[in-house]
């Protein structure tokens, strides 16, 4: 299941996930490089689709894979942290996200 940190850009979301990710992936509790910082990536990131079919050129036509993206990412039934920018709403007539997919 994926926990978003959804904020505005330059609102504190990286503070927010260098508390995280110290907190979930050391044993210490201490943040002591950037690199724990992408233990928490961002969505939607064109990894995450690269699975699929769709026309590259066209803006915002990876919105009606967002669901399926996040269907894969959760195949192994983890809990997972995702940094957004995107708000909980529609665009294009897709979901960003749904209660299936999301814990939080």
């Amino acid at each position: 299941m994926i926990f978003w940190i959804a904020s505005y850009p330059k609102s504190g979301n990286t503070w927010l996930r260098a508390l995280l990710s110290a907190y979930y992936f050391t044993s210490d509790g201490f943040f002591s490089n950037d690199s724990l910082l992408k233990k928490i990536s961002q969505f939607p990131e064109k990894k995450y689709f690269e699975r699929f079919e769709y026309k590259k050129e066209i803006i915002g036509e990876t919105s009606k894979l967002w669901i399926k993206a996040q269907e894969l990412i959760n195949q192994d039934n983890k809990i997972k942290f995702f940094k957004t920018h995107n708000f909980l709403g529609v665009m294009g007539g897709n979901k960003f996200t749904n209660a299936k997919n999301t814990i939080g």
